[in-house]
C-alpha cells in the first residue's frame, strides 16, 4: 500500500504553525509571554513585593514564594538534602541536583 502524504495545510494545522500566537504583556515593563502563568510568575518575581525576606546578616535574598524561601534557608545552614544516588555529591536545591545529572 502506498504511503499517503498529508497536504501542507493539514500538516500546518496539526502542528499549529499557522495558529495565531496570543501574547500576554506585562504592564510594568516590555516583557511578553505566550502563556498567562509565565506572565503571572514574572509579575510576582519582578514587580510585586517579596514578603519572604532572609534575616541572615549580609544576605539580601527575598522572594514572593514560600517554597523558595524555605529552600534558601538551606544555604545558610549548609544543609544539602538533595543527594545524587550515583555519587557522593549533594545539593541545597533539587534544580542543582538535576543539572548535575
Amino acid at each position: 500500500m502506498p504511503k499517503v502524504q498529508k497536504d501542507s495545510a493539514a500538516t500546518a494545522a496539526q502542528t499549529g504553525k499557522h495558529k495565531a500566537e496570543v501574547r500576554h504583556y506585562c504592564k510594568d515593563c516590555d516583557a511578553s509571554f505566550t502563556r498567562r502563568n509565565d506572565l503571572e510568575r514574572h509579575i510576582n518575581t519582578f514587580h510585586r513585593t517579596h514578603p519572604y525576606v532572609c534575616e541572615e546578616p549580609g544576605c539580601k535574598f527575598s522572594t514572593a514564594q514560600n517554597c523558595k524561601f524555605l529552600t534558601h534557608g538551606d544555604v545558610h545552614c549548609r544543609r544539602k538534602p538533595h543527594g545524587c544516588p550515583h555519587c557522593d555529591k549533594s545539593y541545597t536545591d533539587p534544580a542543582s541536583l538535576k543539572r548535575h545529572r
